[in-house]
């Protein structure tokens, strides 16, 4: 009996080779792949090719990514970090509906980690690919079912030191903002090591810099008083500064005992913002009275230290991948605001003579400061297991069990409210349980004619120790009828609490804040109070969603998607909302009027609303491909494979010495060695091959040497045979580890053995892998025959007794079926992407600098989302008032717009990068209370635009051998609100009232940033 593993088997767990996935739709397609990675394999003695679907840290799930990025694609965003990268994504990464998710959760090679300052400062050379997944993928991994994923897969071997300064302001005042980055890198394998260093200043605007008026009837003046707009800041002052870092380990063995991540973050923040001048009203001794202004700004000045610290620890317990996770956070913060003037003792000065009414008072101390104080500390602990412990007949059942603990609390005083220290702490335990049941599978033949449908069912309660048991629960149907289009029907039930910070942050002042009235129709100086409320409810919240995908055919990478959601909820925390006559009536004390009816107060903590109920659409289109001609043949950028390679690690262009020469091996250079090493005879092969790699000037690289050597140090004669059968039969076109070279297996050979092992249970695999095994060592090999497999990959699935580990052998199935038919789409583990191919040498490398190398093809992508927003209503109170978001009433702004569009678009073509981000929001109203002195507010539609351009200096080489200092660095310079877009806010008059001025709405406007990075 032939070997049936051969080929697969020891391809799959060399993990010092290069494994490549290929496409499998279409056998002209098919076959077009095989030839290009096989005629460049043949070049390269290290080159083993499989053909595979799906990467080691793809997310198995059901349902398709909503986008993938290869390296090549993520080149053409020309983000400096993960972070930036994640922010261009743009509406791909955001939940739908009226709630919302929050920032989406983050995966690591498919695996859970602590947070997302693991690798927010990660170059994104370093990243393989990333998968944005639905927001149905989270609850599979313990995650919130309102948030989507990305996964990031990172490259193997990587390192980079980068320096990034920017630059920018709006373009009327120039420079405004400053930031300074700095971080270094290192992957290799299952270890990384990273530190980050982030510095940022701003400078402020005030009302005096765009010319805004003060606020009508708010402040007298007189002649010679200062302007208060100059002491009035529209943007505060401010400064941040952090360092971040980041080990993490393999643990045990190469890693077959998990592995082991510690982050820790420290950051201060500062700002100073200005709150005009102080205004008191004086008598003289004769009764006359005057409005002045006292020289002193009313200051407003914050402070915020944090410390954090994350693990995160993943390993296999048999069939089950257990992920431990624990965040721990301590914030300070510290407020310090001016008080204004003692009126009582400046009275008492002017009617003793000792201080002059006419002219600027002098600038005199304050009456003194208030102060508001927070201490908060954070520390989450998560477990999550994941297995699949049941075969049905639509295939395996997946269990996800979650536990967690979560301890919190806040530590607040100020000097306003007089009530002292506030002490607010909250304990959650938590549970969950998840599981995705296969229905019916086309790959296992069980209702294949229905396509794959699959059902997740999810539940979890949470005891918090100030709000008792919450309780959530949620199903998922998914349905591919086949395999272009899906269907997706979700229900969730979620009962929330309000976070510590909305029930206990300490109370704020804010003086002379520009608030409109509109009982008034007047914008007016107001105090505005912040802080916590301690009398909120819990909330109860119900949401369907309905989703239709649908691959498009006439593209390489698009995807359509429509999404309809209805949410609704009760006992709903809020922001205060838009001051209207209703909200007035609603929370009568939250306003304070003097006797006149001029606003003088406002409280703007959070409130409660009964329900809120809402329905809307969202369609999206994600488009992204290659374009234009390749490179001709042999004419690749020399910086290709420049930046991010392994530590030690050469250009792979330029050969970087150890013996690898001056240049890339060429064909004719492959065919001499093979003439100087190969021979019939495995005794004189490997002679030659120890006398070359004795010899001066080795002719090979010496990490491939390293590999065929055992731990003694000593060539090993089995490695150096598989090796002779790889390389050697290469020139003779008998390759037995090239697909599409003459000789070599065909796929269709290699897809019939991959379905009949991967139709095996687990325990007939292992038997199976026992009897491969010992016919193996007892020799019943038949000449000619395809090679068994050589003993030191048998060892590496033995344990210390010699016998077959099933753990490690289970580990071997896995890889050999998740790089069969029905995985993800066909991607390189290698290369540029866009067609291109890319060869590794030792692990893979950064990869094209900056351009992530590629075959010189460009790559562009769009992703665009519009948002119909059907219903939108809000039950204030029960028996209050009822709003309509969508037709004249409000709670945040102008109301909720009915459409929304935005797109995020770009393009990369040999250096040169685009990137350009649209946003609509369509016209809303206010309306005022219908009596006299009332108004409405009109709220236009608005179109932005911004757009940022950069050049990869090692996409150029000719500039590079002008300049030598641009190696490795990239510019940019982008442009925001290109149209200096400002939304138009009018009164039933047609009038701008003061709060609504563009310039105060908007004190940026066009404004520009200039970016240079250099990695080192």
């Amino acid at each position: 009996m032939r070997s049936l593993i051969g080929l697969p088997l020891i391809a799959l767990i060399c993990a010092p080779t290069s494994v490549i996935a290929q496409d499998a739709e279409g056998e002209d397609a098919v076959a077009a792949a095989d030839a290009e990675v096989g005629d460049s394999c043949a070049e390269d003695i290290n080159c083993i090719v499989v053909s595979a679907e799906r990467l080691l840290g793809q997310v198995d799930a059901a349902q398709e990514p909503i986008q993938t990025l290869d390296e090549a694609d993520i080149a053409a965003y020309g983000a400096g970090s993960i972070a930036e990268l994640v922010q261009q994504l743009g509406p791909t990464v955001s939940s739908g509906g009226a709630r919302g998710g929050g920032p989406p959760a983050i995966l690591l090679n498919g695996v859970r980690i602590s947070g997302f300052r693991e690798l927010r400062n990660f170059p994104p050379e370093a990243i393989e690919r990333v998968e944005v997944l639905p927001e149905e993928t989270a609850v599979r991994f313990g995650f919130s079912p309102n948030q989507r994923v990305i996964n990031f897969i990172l490259k193997d071997n990587f390192t980079a030191k980068t320096v990034e300064i920017e630059g920018g302001g709006p373009f009327q005042d120039g420079f405004t903002r400053g930031e300074l980055e700095a971080s270094a890198l290192n992957i290799s394998g299952s270890t990384r090591i990273s530190l980050a260093l982030e510095a940022e200043a701003r400078q402020r605007i005030t009302e005096a810099d765009r010319d805004l008026p003060v606020a009508d009837g708010s402040e007298d003046r007189l002649a010679g008083d200062p302007d208060p707009a100059e002491f009035r800041t529209l943007v505060p002052e401010s400064d941040e500064l952090s360092l971040n870092g980041t080990v993490a380990v393999p643990i045990g063995e190469g890693g077959k005992d998990g592995s082991l991540s510690v982050n820790g973050t420290l950051s201060r923040s500062s700002s100073r913002s200005l709150a005009g001048l102080d205004t008191v009203t004086l008598t003289d001794p004769l009764g006359n009275t005057q409005v002045r202004t006292l020289s002193d700004p009313l200051e407003r000045r914050t402070r915020n230290v944090t410390a954090q610290i994350g693990s995160a620890f993943s390993t296999n317990i048999g069939d089950w991948q257990l992920s431990l996770t624990g965040d721990g956070t301590h914030t300070e913060g510290f407020t310090r605001i001016d008080r204004r003037a003692d009126v009582g003792i400046l009275q008492a000065q002017a009617l003793a003579g000792t201080l002059a009414i006419d002219g600027v008072l002098p600038g005199l101390p304050l009456a003194g400061v208030d102060f508001a104080n927070s201490k908060t500390n954070r520390l989450d602990t998560d477990a999550t297991l994941i297995g699949r412990p049941l075969l049905l007949p639509g295939g395996d059942l997946l269990v996800t069990l979650k536990g967690g603990f979560t301890y919190n609390d806040i530590r607040s005083d100020d000097t306003r409210s007089g009530l002292g220290e506030t002490f607010l702490d909250r304990t959650r335990f938590s549970g969950g349980v998840t599981l995705g049941v296969p229905i019916t599978s086309v790959d296992e033949g069980f209702g294949d004619f229905l396509g794959d449908i699959t059902l997740d069912l999810g539940a979890s309660i949470n005891d918090l120790s100030d709000f008792g048991s919450l309780y959530a629960w949620s199903s998922s149907l998914n349905w591919r009828p086949i395999e272009a289009v899906g269907f997706t029907a979700t229900y969730q039930y979620r009962q929330e609490a309000p976070s510590l910070t909305q029930l206990g942050s300490p109370l704020t002042e804010n003086f002379n804040t520009p608030v409109f009235d509109l009982a008034r129709n007047e914008t007016t100086l107001a105090t505005v109070i912040g802080g916590g409320n301690p009398d909120l409810l819990r909330e109860t919240q119900r949401d369907w969603k309905f989703a239709f995908n649908y691959n498009l055919p006439f593209i390489e990478n698009g995807r359509f998607q429509v999404e309809y959601f209805t949410n609704d909820s009760d006992d709903v925390t809020a922001g205060f909302p838009t001051l209207t006559p209703e909200i007035e009536a609603a929370f009568p004390g939250r306003v304070s009027r003097d006797a006149t009816g001029r606003l003088q107060e406002l409280d703007l903590r959070p409130v409660t609303f009964a329900e809120r109920n809402s329905e809307s659409l969202r369609f999206s289109l994600n488009l992204s491909g290659p374009f234009g001609s390749a490179f001709p043949e042999g004419e690749e950028p020399a910086a290709q494979g420049r930046r991010g390679g392994p530590p030690g690690g050469g250009s792979q262009a330029r050969g970087g010495g150890g013996g690898q020469g001056g240049g890339m091996f060429s064909p004719e250079r492959m065919q001499q060695l093979r003439d100087q090493l190969c021979s019939d005879d495995p005794e004189e092969f490997l002679a030659r091959l120890k006398a070359a790699a004795e010899s001066e000037n080795p002719p090979f690289p010496p990490q491939m040497l390293a590999r065929l050597k055992n731990d003694a140090g000593e060539l090993d004669p089995q490695r150096v045979e598989f090796v002779r059968r790889q390389f050697c039969r290469a020139g003779d076109g008998e390759s037995e580890g090239t697909p599409g070279a003459p000789g070599g297996p065909d796929r269709e050979r290699l897809a019939a053995i991959r379905q009949e092992l991967c139709s095996l249970s687990p325990s007939d695999f292992l038997e199976r892998l026992r009897a491969e095994v010992a016919r193996a060592e007892s020799g019943e090999i038949a000449e000619g025959d395809r090679p068994a497999i050589p003993s030191f990959i048998l060892d590496q699935i033995k344990d210390e007794n010699g016998e077959i580990d099933p753990e490690k052998a289970e580990q071997l199935r896995q890889r050999i079926c998740a790089a069969g038919p029905g995985g993800e789409g066909g991607q390189r583990a290698e290369g540029g992407g866009g067609g291109g191919q890319q060869r590794s040498r030792g692990g893979r490398r950064g990869g094209g600098g900056f351009g992530g190398g590629g075959d010189g093809r460009g790559r562009f992508f769009a992703n665009a989302d519009y948002t119909l927003r059907l219903e939108d209503e809000v039950l204030i109170a029960p028996g209050g008032p009822f709003l309509d978001l969508l037709d004249g009433d409000s709670i945040a702004g102008g109301g909720s717009p009915r459409h929304e569009f935005r797109v995020f678009g770009g393009a990369f073509y040999r250096g040169f990068g685009s990137f350009l981000s649209a946003n609509y929001t369509g016209e809303t109203r206010v309306d005022g209370s219908g009596l006299p002195g009332s108004t409405d507010l009109f709220y236009g539609e608005q179109f932005t635009l911004n757009a940022r351009f950069f050049i990869d200096f090692d996409q150029r080489e000719s500039i590079v051998a002008a300049v030598p200092f641009l190696e490795g660095s990239r510019f940019s310079f982008s442009v925001s609100n290109i149209f200096d877009s400002r939304r138009s806010i009018v009164d039933q008059n047609g009038d701008v009232p003061n709060a609504f001025l563009p310039d105060r709405l908007d004190p940026y406007g066009r404004s520009f940033e200039i970016d240079f990075r250099k990695a080192f």
